[in-house]
C-alpha cells in the first residue's frame, strides 16, 4: 500500500501524532517484508524450475547415449550397465529427499535400471 493509503486508513482507525505515524511504519514495514518473502519464494521457485530443466535435459541425454550404445553393439542390457548416474549429489541442508528420490526414480527408469540395483546406486549419491 502505498502512503496516502496507509495514512487514510490510520485517521479512519481515530490515530493521531505519533500512533498514527508509528502505524504508517510498521504497515510499510510489513508490506516491504512481505514484498522480499515473494521474492524470495519466486527465486526458489525459478531454481526448482532450472534444476528440473536441467534434469529433464540429462535424463534426454542419456536416453540418447543408451539408444546409439544399444545400436551399435545389439544389446540392451549391456547399454544399461554403461550409463552412471549423472544426477548431482544430494545435499542434505539445501535439497527435499522426497523430490530429489522421485527425480533419481524418474531418470532410474528411463536410463531402464534393474530396480533392484537402485539403493546401490543412489547410496554413491547421498551425502549428509
Amino acid at each position: 500500500m502505498d502512503f496516502e493509503k496507509l495514512l487514510a486508513m490510520g485517521q479512519a482507525m481515530n490515530l493521531q501524532g505519533t500512533d498514527l505515524w508509528a502505524f504508517v511504519k510498521d504497515r510499510e514495514a510489513k508490506a516491504e517484508k512481505d514484498k522480499k518473502r515473494d521474492e524470495r519464494q519466486k527465486e526458489r521457485e525459478h531454481q526448482k524450475e532450472l534444476k528440473e530443466s536441467e534434469l529433464e535435459i540429462e535424463e534426454k541425454r542419456a536416453q540418447r547415449q543408451l539408444e546409439q550404445t544399444s545400436h551399435e553393439d545389439g544389446s540392451l542390457s549391456s547399454a544399461y550397465k554403461q550409463i552412471r548416474p549423472t544426477l548431482p549429489h544430494f545435499n542434505d541442508g539445501k535439497d527435499d529427499m522426497d523430490a530429489y528420490l522421485r527425480r533419481f526414480e524418474r531418470f532410474a527408469q528411463i536410463a531402464g535400471w534393474d530396480q533392484s540395483e537402485w539403493a546401490g546406486m543412489i547410496s554413491t549419491l547421498l551425502t549428509g
